[in-house]
């Protein structure tokens, strides 16, 4: 009778224990499982969205405009209307920064800029790393309070010395830890090679006079980085004339370029007189590129049934047709494809596959006007 007892003391005590000791189990489990994933939050916040992606517009040289003022807002929505294939790198800068408080202006400014399919990105003086990464996080951080649509950081004043490789890869990596997967560097000069892997474009030139080949090719570390590792840029004012020349040579070294007639101390308050010559200039030399990365757009989407080989058979029945100076033929193949995509919208081409698709063909045909 006693060791009958015992026995199931001991059974009931036993089960007691693999009971408390599975809802341990259970709770830790959950616990780990809701916590985010540090890795996971790092690469999304690094990760280009694919609506930026397509508004950098891959290979192609676009515009960098810095816009300092909202009287220019009209301006540069309507340039950009106008050569929808060229990408535009707007950078704001409301109070030398971000200001104290967001402004519905800047806000709207950003929305608008954005729909005609520009990048957005927000000034923060650095003063070539004599700042407190306090103070530089502070603004970053306030751009991202005050203006969530942004789409990245400009750093200006970046020093071209390897002793402030630290202080660099320190913001860069909070703006990108807080969701700013786009930042511009501006050091306006050469700059220490460690830190080019920080920053998504460096602009290498800042000053009058066309920078010559030479200077593009020591300064962007020519051959050894691609587009898809980080963009160039150069900042050309002071100059009355244009030269396309020079820009036909620069386009192989820069992603970005900006030039104007404009002069010190602030030529950036008045669009340069030749402005429409070189987005015309820059809409020609892009056609190509463009219909290029119309051919990794429907790659990257994995349509079924044969439908990328059809899709991208029309896009390079064009390219060979622009390459012939057959722009008619050119036009009339893209709007082949235009017609294909939307008879297979719903059924192998998801409606925003669709829309990416159409808008990127329709912007190259309308260069072309």
């Amino acid at each position: 009778m006693g060791n009958d007892c015992d026995s199931k003391l001991k059974t009931l005590y036993f089960g007691i224990i693999c009971g408390i000791f599975i809802m341990m189990i259970f709770t830790i489990n959950t616990a780990l499982t809701q916590q985010p994933d540090s890795n996971n939050q790092s690469t999304s916040s690094t990760t280009k969205s694919e609506d930026l992606t397509t508004r950098l517009g891959g290979n192609t040289t676009g515009v960098y405009y810095p816009m300092y003022s909202l009287s220019e807002l009209p301006q540069v929505l309507a340039a950009k209307k106008a050569f929808p294939l060229v990408p535009f790198n707007v950078n704001i800068n409301p109070a030398s920064g971000p200001g104290t408080e967001p402004s519905t202006y800047w806000a709207d400014a950003i929305t608008q800029l954005k729909s005609t399919g520009a990048v957005v990105i927000g000034y923060v003086p650095t003063g070539y790393g004599t700042r407190t990464v306090a103070n530089v996080e502070d603004m970053i951080s306030a751009y991202h309070q005050f203006y969530p649509k942004l789409d990245g950081i400009m750093f200006d004043e970046v020093s071209g010395s390897s002793s402030q490789f630290t202080f660099y890869q320190t913001i860069s990596n909070y703006a990108r830890s807080i969701g700013f997967s786009y930042i511009r560097a501006n050091p306006g000069s050469p700059i220490y090679q460690g830190d080019v892997p920080f920053f998504d474009h460096i602009a290498i030139y800042e000053s009058s006079g066309y920078p010559d080949e030479s200077t593009l090719q020591s300064r962007t570390f020519y051959p050894q980085y691609s587009n898809s590792i980080v963009d160039f840029g150069a900042t050309i004012h002071s100059q009355p004339t244009y030269n396309s020349t020079w820009l036909h040579i620069a386009t192989k070294y820069l992603k970005w370029v900006y030039i104007t007639d404009q002069t010190e101390p602030n030529p950036y308050t008045v669009f340069p007189s030749y402005f429409n010559q070189y987005l015309t200039d820059l809409s020609s030399l892009d056609v190509t590129p463009a219909m290029n990365n119309l051919i990794n757009d429907v790659k990257a989407m994995n349509l079924q049934g044969g439908e990328t080989t059809s899709l991208n058979s029309k896009i390079q029945e064009a390219i060979n047709s622009f390459d012939s100076n057959n722009n008619t033929e050119t036009k009339n193949q893209l709007n082949a494809f235009i017609h294909e995509v939307n008879a297979q919208t719903g059924k192998k081409i998801s409606q925003d596959q669709a829309n990416q698709l159409i808008q990127s063909a329709q912007n190259i045909v309308n260069s072309m006007l």
